[in-house]
C-alpha cells in the first residue's frame, strides 16, 4: 500500500495504529480530533503526512511532517529527511515523534519539552543539536546506537535521565562556555559561545516549504 486516506467519519487515530505499515503517503481528514503517539512511526518509506487544510486540530508543514494546528507540538517526522530541523514554533515533542527512521541529524531550535523517547531507535542518527533548554526530566533520547555528537547551546542543567540506551562512552558533547555541569551523565567539552545570532535571525514559515533548506542545514552542521 502506497497511500491511505480515511472517510470524514474518522475522528480518532490511536497509538501506533499504522506503525511499521510501509505507507508512503498518509492522509488525515478534516474531522480527526485525536491523534495518539507514533501513529505511523517506524515507517522507513513514509514520504508525506498530509492534513486536510480544514482540520482545526492538526496540520503539516512544508516538508509534510505532522504537528498540532498551531505548530507548537511535533507528532511525527516523515522518513525522507536526512536532517530534521524543528520549526521555531515547536515547544513540545511527543513520544516517538522521531523514531526508527533513517535520519542522520536532528536540530532543536529552541527550548523544548520531550516526552519519553521522543527521539528514539534511529540507527543512523549521529548528531543532535539543542539551541535551547532540554526541559524534560526523563528519557527524552533513547536507543540511538550510532549517536556520537551532541551540541548544547543552553547553560541550563540537563537531568541525568535525559539519555537512555545510548553509547555514552562514544559520545562527544560540546556545550556553551557558561555550562558548568554534566550533560546527562557525560562530561562535556566547553568550546563555543552560548548565543548563535545566525540561528536567532532565521525565520521558517511552517505553512510553506522552508526557504533554502539545504543551505540552512549546512550552516547548522558546520
Amino acid at each position: 500500500m502506497t497511500e491511505i486516506s480515511f472517510p470524514d467519519s474518522v475522528t480518532y487515530l490511536g497509538n501506533h495504529c499504522f506503525a511499521v505499515a510501509k505507507i508512503k503517503v498518509f492522509n488525515i481528514g478534516k474531522n480527526v480530533n485525536y491523534i495518539g503517539i507514533c501513529i505511523i512511526g517506524a515507517d522507513d518509506v513514509l514520504e508525506k503526512i498530509i492534513v486536510d487544510k480544514n482540520n482545526p486540530y492538526f496540520a503539516h508543514d512544508g516538508l509534510y511532517n505532522l504537528y498540532s494546528k498551531n505548530f507548537t507540538v511535533l507528532y511525527q517526522v516523515n522518513a525522507i529527511q536526512e536532517h530534521y530541523v524543528t520549526l521555531q514554533t515547536v515547544k513540545y515533542l511527543k513520544t516517538q515523534s522521531i523514531t526508527d527512521i533513517p535520519i542522520k541529524s536532528v536540530t532543536i531550535t529552541q527550548d523544548c519539552y520531550f516526552e519519553t523517547y521522543a527521539i528514539s531507535y534511529c540507527g543512523q542518527l549521529v548528531n543532535i543539536t539543542f539551541y535551547g533548554k532540554v526541559l524534560s526530566q526523563t528519557s527524552a533520547v533513547g536507543g540511538l546506537s550510532s549517536l556520537s555528537l551532541i551540541r548544547y547551546y543552553s547553560s541550563n542543567p540537563v537531568y541525568k535521565a535525559v539519555l537512555d540506551e545510548v553509547p555514552i562512552s562514544n559520545i562527544v558533547v560540546y556545550c556553551c562556555n557558561n555550562f558548568n555541569t554534566n550533560f546527562s551523565t557525560i562530561v562535556p567539552i566547553k568550546s563555543f559561545e552560548c548565543v548563535n545570532p545566525m540561528l536567532q535571525s532565521c525565520k521558517v514559515n511552517p505553512i510553506r516549504a522552508p526557504f533554502n533548506v539545504s543551505v540552512f542545514i549546512a550552516m547548522l552542521l558546520n
